[in-house]
């Protein structure tokens, strides 16, 4: 079959620019099931499935400078607000003061540097040669993991400091970033760059339904516009499932009506971005059903394997193998929809394939928040 190479990047992880082959979706000709979340139906056996102290030490050793700076090698050694947020709620539920009080003074001291209360998102190598912030707008994700992170941390270690900058920043966020299309009302993924011809450029994998649930109840002023932020989340990922099987799109666009498409001129996938769609879902216990999931789980018991990535548009699909983080999220949603079985085996492929991969960090941080108790 012929490859044809896609490019896909906002944040470009190696997987970025791959090799695709035809795949004809009549290889897997199942159709969308709905899933039920069996809630407590089952549970991982401790030793399978679980925080392992190991990987989080792994993860410092790999990941985290002295001074707190989260280092994705994939991306020429950049930091970014993601990667600090990510952290820092992983500090918190291995309760990890010392680790968490490193990352957030450095991403207070080196990220915490616009005007408006929001987190610049890269920091890294200049043109100069020197190092700092080399792209001032925010990423939205980021800014809400960050906060998420210290407000949590202020309640679990009685810290009012902590719990104020958390605030300061979930307002910040509420401030400047929420925006309102026929009564509905979303998060921009940044302040800028993400409007156009009245209407927005949004990412359903920065729809952190548990972050906007604690900040309708810690920023008391804000409480209705949360709890409608977090409305119009749900409906922006009911709304964003394309392609036959109705995987979540890593991108989509709300033009001037309120309508919904899939943003293929940003990226005609479903991947690298989307899978947390499946991460957040598989945490939040209101969710009886998971769309696309049972059309993942198709590719692994047809193919004998995740795909990377799935094109929405043509349905061509990867023939690289998701990284083990990926196996992990699904794995995850899998346990919860009671699917014991297949659940297992991804835990194992993805524990597996961890220690073939190369510092990949949104690998390993994906598998780190997948197997935690209640980090999100």
């Amino acid at each position: 079959m012929a490859n044809i190479v896609r490019h896909i990047a906002r944040r470009p992880y190696p997987w970025a620019v791959v090799p695709w082959a035809v795949v004809p979706w009549a290889v897997a000709p199942w159709g969308l099931v709905a899933l039920t979340l069996v809630m407590g139906a089952w549970a991982w056996p401790a030793a399978a499935w679980g925080k392992e102290a190991g990987l989080w030490e792994r993860y410092k050793k790999t990941f985290i400078t002295s001074d707190g700076r989260v280092v994705d090698f994939h991306q020429g050694e950049i930091s970014h607000s993601e990667g600090q947020g990510y952290s820092m709620l992983l500090a918190l539920e291995y309760g990890d003061r010392g680790t968490f009080d490193k990352l957030w003074n450095w991403t207070r001291q080196n990220l915490a540097v616009r005007s408006d209360g929001l987190l610049a998102w890269r920091w890294g190598k200049r043109i100069t040669g020197a190092w700092g912030v080399i792209d001032y707008n925010n990423a939205t994700d980021g800014d809400l993991l960050v906060a998420m992170a210290l407000v949590k941390a202020g309640a679990k270690w009685n810290s009012q400091e902590l719990a104020d900058r958390g605030l300061d920043l979930a307002r910040a966020i509420r401030q400047n970033l929420v925006v309102e299309r026929n009564g509905w009302f979303y998060l921009l993924p940044g302040h800028f760059g993400f409007e156009f011809n009245g209407g927005f450029t949004l990412n359903p994998s920065y729809m952190i339904y548990s972050a906007f649930k604690l900040f309708a109840q810690a920023d008391k002023e804000g409480a209705d516009t949360w709890r409608r932020v977090e409305k119009g989340a749900r409906r922006l990922v009911e709304k964003s499932r394309f392609g036959q099987i109705a995987l979540p799109a890593d991108w989509v666009a709300v033009d001037g009506y309120g309508d919904i498409r899939l943003h293929w001129e940003k990226s005609e996938y479903s991947g690298k971005e989307a899978v947390r769609v499946f991460l957040y879902s598989s945490f939040d216990k209101s969710i009886k059903s998971i769309s696309g999931l049972d059309g993942i789980l198709g590719f692994y018991r047809r193919l004998g394997y995740i795909p990377i990535q799935v094109n929405l548009v043509s349905s061509e699909m990867a023939i690289e193998p998701a990284p083990g983080g990926f196996y992990a999220v699904y794995a995850k949603a899998a346990a919860n929809a009671g699917k014991a079985s297949i659940s297992k085996k991804l835990f194992q492929e993805a524990r597996a394939a961890l220690d073939k991969e190369d510092k990949n960090y949104y690998s390993l941080v994906l598998y780190l928040l997948a197997t935690s108790e209640g980090v999100l």
